[in-house]
């Protein structure tokens, strides 16, 4: 099935004690933000428990991809990296999945130099996940305005706590062969020598 891409699917570290999973597009803005959760919680669990990643299984919204990093794996609507690339294509494939997860990285980063609140939402229990995921949705909100209205961040003062890496599972979940065999199209047609020296970042997929 040919499939567009949709921006990212990204459940990152708000703090080191807390989760959320957050959709942001490939030019910085965030589309949803849901599923705050303690940060003991793998990414891909809440990527299938959320809202959004049901309706994207249930193709809700047509034949879309999500761009998913190193805690996700390859599935009907999850597209990843190839974990050992074979070849220029897959090299260049990787390059542009890269791309769009810095774009992430980038957007997650400048919301917590804009609101410091997001470094001090504290440990997370059952009783105050709705409290921290309004604070959460509230700064993306005001994000997304900031970029619309072209406000500048503040001054960098002090330090930005790092984003954290992915929790990664102990064992590979089996690759879906439908899965694997949509991303190998992609890259024969997408990366292919014919489109060597273009930025393949910004093309559909």
């Amino acid at each position: 099935m040919r499939r567009r891409g949709s921006g990212l699917s990204s459940t990152r570290w708000v703090s080191h004690r807390c989760r959320a999973s957050s959709y942001v597009t490939s030019d910085g803005n965030i589309l949803s933000v849901e599923k705050c959760c303690v940060g003991s919680m793998y990414e891909e669990d809440m990527w299938y428990s959320s809202i959004k990643g049901k309706e994207m299984e249930e193709d809700v919204h047509g034949p879309f991809w999500v761009i998913g990093g190193k805690g996700y794996n390859l599935s009907k609507h999850v597209l990843t990296p190839v974990a050992e690339p074979a070849n220029e294509k897959e090299i260049r494939f990787n390059e542009a999945h890269t791309k769009i997860q810095k774009v992430m990285r980038n957007t997650l980063g400048s919301m917590k130099w804009r609101f410091r609140c997001l470094m001090q939402l504290g440990f997370a229990n059952d009783e105050s996940l709705d409290k921290k995921n309004n604070i959460i949705k509230a700064c993306c909100v005001l994000h997304n305005l900031a970029k619309k209205f072209s406000v500048p961040p503040p001054p960098v003062a002090g330090k930005i706590e790092p984003l954290h890496p992915s929790k990664l599972r102990t064992v590979p979940a089996e690759i879906i062969p439908e899965a694997l065999k949509a991303r190998q199209e992609i890259i024969d047609v997408k990366f292919s020598s014919s489109f060597n020296g273009q930025d393949t970042s910004n093309q559909n997929t």
